[in-house]
């Protein structure tokens, strides 16, 4: 009796054993929510611009002489350059960057000069550790047959330099959204490149999320195509011209009613209008939507619920 009792506590321990590693394997299975929720929101309407816990980084256009990234200090508002070596004359950098928690990236281009002509000479995607201030240029790419083996980088020579709009990473590939109706994905170790997207609207709207690009179709639809798998899924009954991702929702010019603003979350799918103006774009900081509206042509700001409406141009004065 007392051995049929021990081999029952047996079997059970096993069944509960058992029971437990299939529970854990089922959380365990899909991180793909837990990967994108890690990830900060990229929007390529406000790739001028990131935050994260300490500084707010921006592109400096003061002097359009000297264009250059810059990071504001939550704690004290000092403001310094994000890049440590002063730039040559010929150097450029680009007038977007892109971030992600500690890490932000940006862009730029060397260029020869040959009597009243400058050509372009290299690419250069350029990660800055924001808890070290240490840059690691993670791709470059020449014009030239030169290969720059001492830094361990993998470089070619056929890229198409013009027409970049933004651009963004994850561990494995760098996004370079293009003006020719594209977006190019690159893998950061081999090189290799291929246009995953094609859509004539793409270069004027895109976010990502770390696993999903969404971007705009020929038809004002949005589309979400998966990294991984590389499948697309057009979300239903939005029709837009413009739209902002954030972690929980989708904001969107609504065209089917009067380009008012609306917001659907991205959990059920629920439909929510926030203005009651036709507005042309917008863009929105987590706290405050900022809108052109289409009535006259001024900017107006209002909370994320839609209330509080104020003209900017009045705010100011």
């Amino acid at each position: 009796m007392a051995s049929k009792e021990r081999r029952y506590k047996l079997e059970s321990s096993y069944r509960l054993f058992f029971l437990c590693i299939v529970v854990a394997s089922l959380v365990g299975c899909d991180t793909s929510n837990e990967a994108t929720n890690n990830n900060d929101i990229f929007n390529s309407i406000s790739r001028q611009t990131f935050e994260n816990e300490s500084y707010f980084f921006y592109i400096d256009e003061t002097d359009l002489d000297d264009i250059r990234p810059v990071f504001e200090s939550k704690e004290t508002g000092e403001i310094k350059n994000l890049m440590i070596s002063p730039l040559s004359s010929l150097t450029n950098v680009e007038h977007y960057i892109y971030g992600n928690g500690p890490f932000v990236y940006y862009m730029k281009m060397d260029y020869d000069k040959s009597g009243f002509y400058k050509e372009t000479n290299r690419l250069s995607i350029i990660e800055v550790d924001t808890r070290t201030f240490e840059e690691t240029v993670i791709y470059e790419e020449n014009t030239n047959m030169v290969r720059d083996s001492f830094l361990g980088l993998h470089t070619t020579d056929s890229i198409d330099f013009l027409g970049i709009t933004s651009f963004f990473v994850d561990k494995t590939n760098i996004y370079l959204v293009i003006d020719d109706n594209q977006i190019r994905r690159i893998n950061r170790l081999t090189g290799k490149k291929d246009d995953i997207i094609q859509s004539a609207s793409v270069f004027s709207n895109v976010a990502y999320d770390g696993k999903f690009i969404y971007y705009l179709s020929d038809t004002y639809q949005i589309v979400k195509y998966d990294t991984q798998t590389e499948n697309e899924i057009v979300i239903p009954d939005v029709i837009t011209t413009h739209f902002f991702l954030t972690d929980t929702e989708l904001l969107y010019v609504n065209r089917q009613d009067s380009h008012r603003i609306y917001a659907m979350d991205l959990n059920d799918s629920t439909v929510q209008k926030i203005s009651n103006n036709p507005v042309w774009s917008f863009t929105y900081n987590n706290q405050y939507i900022y809108y052109t509206s289409k009535l006259d042509n001024e900017q107006y700001r209002i909370n994320r619920d839609g209330e509080n409406e104020t003209l900017i141009n009045q705010d100011k004065e």
